[in-house]
């Protein structure tokens, strides 16, 4: 049987909506971002919003994921086509949806998913663990797109 470390899985997930947070914040420092961690379940895992000098209202849809890799060995970032998918269609109108990856808890790569040139995203089927954090962990094929890293819309130190 394959048991959920929810422990772990809980720390993860502060640890990367504390580093997203930072980042935000300091890329939005002006407008003062207001933040919320989603619930377990949810189909993505934090909302920003904040008002501009125009009193503008700027809504954001969350998806972060962090990982180990070696940045100088890959030219892109995977994200499963399920997670691109749900995050597109939970935004409404005026929402839009980002994708963080924190890489090596060190660096960033912010990714405005409705700006991607999918003409130069691969897709592919790649094995993952079923479940993060669990005892017994299996791989499954399941279908990934590979973003480059160019796509980004900003990316630096944490």
């Amino acid at each position: 049987m394959n048991i959920i470390d929810n422990e772990k899985t809980d720390v993860q997930e502060l640890k990367d909506y504390q580093m997203t947070v930072k980042i935000l914040s300091r890329l939005f420092k002006s407008y003062q971002p207001n933040f919320s961690m989603m619930a377990k379940g949810c189909v993505f895992d934090a909302k920003m919003y904040f008002t501009d000098n125009n009193n503008e209202l700027y809504r954001y849809h969350i998806e972060i994921k962090s990982r180990r890799q070696n940045m100088e060995e890959y030219d892109t970032l995977p994200l499963t086509v399920q997670k691109y998918c749900n995050i597109i269609e939970s935004c409404k109108l005026g929402e839009k949806p980002i994708y963080i990856s924190i890489v090596n808890d060190e660096e960033y790569y912010i990714f405005d998913l409705d700006k991607l040139n999918m003409n130069k995203v691969t897709i592919k089927n790649w094995y993952i663990n079923d479940i993060e954090y669990s005892a017994n962990p299996s791989k499954k094929k399941i279908p990934t797109m590979f973003i480059p890293v160019n796509q980004c819309v900003n990316n630096g130190l944490i």
